[in-house]
């Protein structure tokens, strides 16, 4: 999974769009930390830039991450359980 090709970051918080758009592509951690953190309405398809961080995502919040809380707000704001 990837970000929309016609995913529009903010570009004060991100220059790493191409990358969150490059499938197979291990992504740095403190980039999947801040994409979890951010308010959904940040992104365009916010379900979808959550798909794109998952795997890493879970290892991060496994591996006991200091601001988990923060990075589980986007899990829940993708509304998979709807």
């Amino acid at each position: 999974m990837t970000a929309q090709a016609d995913e529009t970051v903010c570009g004060r918080c991100f220059d790493e769009v191409e990358l969150l758009r490059t499938p197979d592509v291990r992504l740095p951690t403190d980039l999947v930390g801040r994409v979890a953190q951010k308010d959904p309405f940040h992104w365009d398809n916010q379900p979808a830039i959550i798909r794109r961080v998952l795997p890493q995502l879970v290892v991060v919040l496994g591996e006991g991450a200091v601001e988990s809380a923060l990075m589980a707000r986007g899990l829940a704001a993708a509304g998979w359980s709807r």
